[in-house]
C-alpha cells in the first residue's frame, strides 16, 4: 500500500465515527476553579441543543446492531451562563449551590493598587537633563563656611592675620614705598623721593562684638615708623652763583593715626577698603627740626596679606607723596632679612 500512515489514520477515528450520538447531547468537564470568577462548572455542549434532565451519555463503544434510542421532544435552549444538564453522578435537578464561605479565594491577577493614602517620596529623576550640574571645585576658593578663620584665637575673636569673619584683629606689616618730595617755597625743587617702613596696630569691630552678627566695618589704631631718602634744599637765589645746596642722609618719621576699614564680602581673603587719617612727626628738609604734621592714606587691601595703598605727608614746606605696597610681617619678614643681610655684607649698614 502507497499510503500506510493514511490508513492508520483512517482507523483510528473508525470508533468515534461509528458511534453514534444522540442528538442534543453534551459531554460534562469537571468542575473547576477560575481564579477570576470563583468555582464554576464548564460544559462542552455538541451534536444540537442540550435537553434539561438528560443523563450524560455512556462511554464510546464497539458498533452494535441495537435501533438508536428515539429523540427526545425539542426543548428551548438554556440561556447564557446556565448549565445545560447535571454533572455526572448526579440526578436531574438544580445544580447545588456553593457558599462563598466555602469557595477558594480567587488568585490575583495583578499586583494590588497601592494606597493612596500613604505617601512616598519622589524618585529623583537622573540623567544629562534632569540632574543638576555638580559643585564646582573652585565653589568655595579658600576654607569652608563656617570654619574659624586662619591664624585665629577663640574661633575669630582676635586673628593674628586679618580676615572677614575676625571680631579683633593685628595689625603687622613692610612697607615699601616711592614717589615725590614737593617742596614748596624758595627751598629748593622737587626731587624723587622712596622710603620702607614697619608699621603696626590692632583693629576691632564693634558692632559686631555688641550684636553678635557679621559687620562689614571695622576700626583700629596703627602706628608706624619709616625711613626714606635725604632732603636736598638750596639756599640763595637760583640765577646768581651765591647758591647753597644742603643735603641730609635720610629721613625719619614716625606715624600714628586711625585706620577704617570696610570689608566688601564675607569670603576668607576678601577685599576690603581702608582710610588712614593721623598725625606725623618727622625732619623737615634740612634743618634738623622735628616737627608735626598730618598723614593721610588710602588703600585697598586682600584680606591681611597684602594691600595697595596711597599715602602722603603733609609738612611745614615739605610734602611727601608715595605710592607703595604693604606685605604681612609672616610674607616680608624673609625677604626683609634677605635684604638687611645684603646691606650688612655690602657695607651699607
Amino acid at each position: 500500500m502507497r499510503h500506510p500512515y493514511l490508513l492508520a489514520f483512517v482507523l483510528s477515528i473508525a470508533p468515534i465515527g461509528t458511534t453514534a450520538a444522540a442528538p442534543g447531547a453534551s459531554f460534562w468537564l469537571p468542575r473547576q476553579s477560575c481564579p477570576v470568577m470563583g468555582p464554576r462548572v464548564a460544559s462542552v455542549r455538541s451534536f444540537g441543543p442540550p435537553t434539561t434532565g438528560q443523563s450524560s451519555p455512556p462511554p464510546p463503544s464497539s458498533p452494535s446492531s441495537d435501533p438508536p434510542p428515539s429523540d427526545p421532544p425539542p426543548s428551548s435552549p438554556p440561556p447564557p451562563g446556565e448549565l445545560s444538564g447535571p454533572p455526572p453522578g448526579q440526578s436531574s435537578g438544580p445544580p447545588p449551590s456553593v457558599s462563598p464561605s466555602s469557595a477558594a479565594a480567587p488568585a490575583p491577577l495583578l499586583p494590588a493598587a497601592p494606597d493612596s493614602t500613604t505617601y512616598r517620596p519622589p524618585q529623583a529623576e537622573v540623567g544629562p537633563l534632569f540632574q543638576d550640574e555638580g559643585p564646582s571645585d573652585t565653589a568655595y576658593k579658600s576654607n569652608l563656611p563656617g570654619r574659624p578663620p586662619r591664624f585665629s584665637v577663640g574661633k575669630g575673636v582676635f586673628c593674628f592675620v586679618e580676615d572677614a569673619k575676625c571680631s579683633s584683629a593685628l595689625l603687622a606689616s613692610v612697607d615699601v614705598a616711592a614717589g615725590v618730595n614737593v617742596i614748596t617755597g624758595d627751598n629748593g625743587v622737587d626731587i624723587p623721593y622712596a622710603h620702607y617702613a614697619f608699621r603696626g596696630g590692632f583693629t576691632v569691630r564693634p558692632i559686631t562684638l555688641a550684636k553678635r552678627r557679621w559687620h562689614p566695618w571695622s576700626i583700629g589704631l596703627v602706628g608706624s615708623w619709616s625711613r626714606g631718602t635725604g632732603a636736598v634744599s638750596v639756599l640763595g637765589s637760583l640765577s646768581t652763583d651765591d647758591q647753597t645746596v644742603e643735603r641730609t642722609q635720610h629721613t625719619d618719621a614716625w606715624r600714628v593715626a586711625l585706620v577704617n576699614q570696610l570689608w566688601l564680602s564675607r569670603k576668607a581673603n576678601a577685599l576690603h577698603v581702608d582710610l588712614t587719617l593721623g598725625m606725623v612727626r618727622s625732619t623737615v628738609l634740612t634743618t634738623g627740626l622735628q616737627l608735626f604734621g598730618s598723614h593721610a592714606e588710602a588703600a585697598i587691601g586682600w584680606g591681611g596679606w597684602g594691600s595697595l595703598f596711597l599715602g602722603a605727608d603733609f609738612l611745614d614746606q615739605d610734602t611727601r607723596a608715595v605710592m607703595g605696597v604693604r606685605a604681612h610681617a609672616i610674607v616680608a619678614a624673609p625677604i626683609v632679612l634677605l635684604v638687611a643681610l645684603g646691606l650688612l655684607a655690602g657695607g651699607a649698614l
